[in-house]
Order: structure tokens, then sequence, then C-alpha cells
């Protein structure tokens, strides 16, 4: 269909009509970054959320410099770019702006805006004043200015380092050995030492819970078959002082050596014969008898004598 003039006159009157209030973007915008994709994933996130491509990404190798730079991005506008702008706006990673500027100065012969340590933030802000025709180098100053680090560190939920002794019942005396342990402690110690009902280690649930919130060095007990997941001391080894060595290295990681061997010194103080005796209840009698016949042979060796055992049986 041919059209004459009198056609040609109305379509350019309704054109002129229905977009007299469409301004032309005049700004030709490009994120620079080093990286094989970290402009274009930029880009392709501020032009997608502002709904219109306001950015055009390139990806430089991570040793490239400033004159790589101005060199490709001359070479871009040179190939794709027809129209005219009046800026060119360059938004890029890292790298001194003089000398990328410097590069530019005798290539283009626009304004260009530059910005440097580009986020999706910034491209965000940039991006929107230049959809919006209100891109002002002044208002632009006053971004970066405003552009700032935030800096927080957390701390992991440290778990609380326990000693953990295991009871079957209120009358084995496990809690006079816990005394005991806690008496041993240095004061200025962060290890925490405490009891927990075997019934309580045979739940699922409560023993996940109680894994939660303490870092178990080991457990302790008269019932072997009671540990979980942490070393196991039965309780006579720790009263016959065959369990010292083995405390030490379990408490190394967690308690300097000054205070584990005044924790080791006080323990072999404690655990005596006769403070064992007061908690004589809860003991099996032949671990005892066997504590007991140690305990005198060490002594005869101490004192040079030899000593002789009378079986009184009573009638």
């Amino acid at each position: 269909m041919k059209m004459d003039a009198m056609d040609l006159m109305i379509l350019f009157v309704n054109f002129h009509h229905y977009n007299r209030n469409m301004l032309i973007n005049r700004s030709l915008s490009f994120i620079i970054c080093h990286g094989y994709s970290t402009a274009s994933s930029i880009a392709d996130v501020t032009n997608t959320i502002i709904g219109q491509k306001i950015f055009n990404a390139i990806d430089m190798p991570i040793d490239s410099n400033a004159q790589d730079i101005s060199h490709k991005l001359y070479k871009f506008i040179s190939q794709h770019q027809k129209r005219q702008y009046d800026k060119i706006v360059i938004l890029i990673d890292m790298g001194s702006l003089k000398a990328v500027a410097q590069s530019l100065r005798n290539l283009l012969d626009v304004t260009v805006c530059m910005i440097n340590n580009v986020s999706t933030g910034i491209a965000l802000e940039v991006g929107l004043q230049i959809k919006n025709h209100t891109f002002q180098p002044a208002e632009i100053k006053r971004l970066c200015n405003q552009v700032r680090c935030e800096f927080m560190e957390l701390e992991g939920a440290r778990k609380q380092d326990t000693i953990l002794f295991v009871s079957e019942n209120e009358n084995d005396g496990t809690d006079q050995i816990l005394a005991l342990f806690k008496k041993s402690m240095p004061y200025d110690t962060n290890v925490e030492i405490s009891s927990c009902d075997i019934r309580v280690m045979t739940d699922p649930q409560q023993w996940e819970d109680i894994q939660s919130r303490h870092n178990i060095l080991f457990i302790s007990g008269l019932n072997t078959t009671c540990c979980k997941d942490a070393p196991f001391i039965p309780i006579e080894k720790i009263i016959s002082k065959e369990a010292l060595e083995k405390i030490k290295i379990l408490l190394k990681p967690v308690m300097e050596t000054s205070m584990i061997d005044e924790f080791q010194s006080n323990l072999a103080k404690y655990c005596s014969l006769e403070n064992i005796m007061e908690s004589i209840t809860f003991l099996d009698p032949n671990k005892l008898f066997e504590l007991v016949q140690d305990s005198v042979q060490n002594l005869e060796l101490n004192l040079e004598q030899e000593w002789v055992y009378i079986s009184m049986s009573v009638v």
C-alpha cells in the first residue's frame, strides 16, 4: 500500500500526539567487572528488577588493566551503538578511576561518569535514576558518600564443656564421686560437672537435647553399657587413680596444663581411702577389697616393712 503526502502527515501527527511524553534515554550505561560472569550477573539482576535494559555487561579477565578496559569499552561502543549519547555511565568493580578516565579521554568525545566498587545496590540506585531521567552527577556523588560497609561478627553457639556422671538410682553413690570431682576442679575453670539419669541417656530425644547444649568431655558411672558418643571412664578407675592419665588427655583441649595438674593433685587427695570409705555403700565389695589391698601394699613399700595378715572370722 502506497502512502501519499497527506497519509504521511497524519501518521506523523499521530506519532507525535501519542508519544509526546516519551523521553529518549540519552545515557549509555555499562557494568564492568573482573571475572567470568560477575558483570553479567549484576547487570542481569539490576535490569530484571528495574524492568528495562539499562546496563550492558562487560566481563574482563582477572589480569586486565585500565587500558584493556578502555579499549574493550571503546570497541563495544563503536561496533554496537549507532545513536548519539549525552553521557556514558560506567560502573566498575575495582581499579583506579583516574587510570581508566585517562585512557578514555582520547577515545570518547562525550561526558563519562564513572563509579567504582560497584554492587547490585549501587547499580539499582543508578539504574533507576537513568530510567527516570533524573541522573545527576551531584546526586551520584551524594550516593557514593553515603555508601559504606558494615561489619558484624557472629560467634558460633559454643557448647558447655561438661563431664557427665551417670547414675542408675539415688543410692548408687555417683553423687558422692561427682562432689569430689567438683571439689577437685580449680575455681576458674569453665568445665561443668553434671549428673544425668541413665533413663535420659536411653531416650534419644532427651539425649540429643543434652548433646546440643553440651560438649561432653567424658562420661563416668558404674554401668559401662551407658556410654554414648563420648569416652567412658568407670568410677572405680577414678578411685584407683588408674584413669588419671586418660583424664588428663581428655581435659587437655579445654584446660591449661597447670590447671589439669592442680585438678589431678586435688583429685588424688580427695579420692583417698578415707574419703572413699564414706561412700562405701555403692562400691562393689571386690573392687573395694582390691583398692584396700593396693593401698596397704603401697604403704608397706613406703615404710619398707612387711606385715603379717591374720584372718579373723566372726562367730
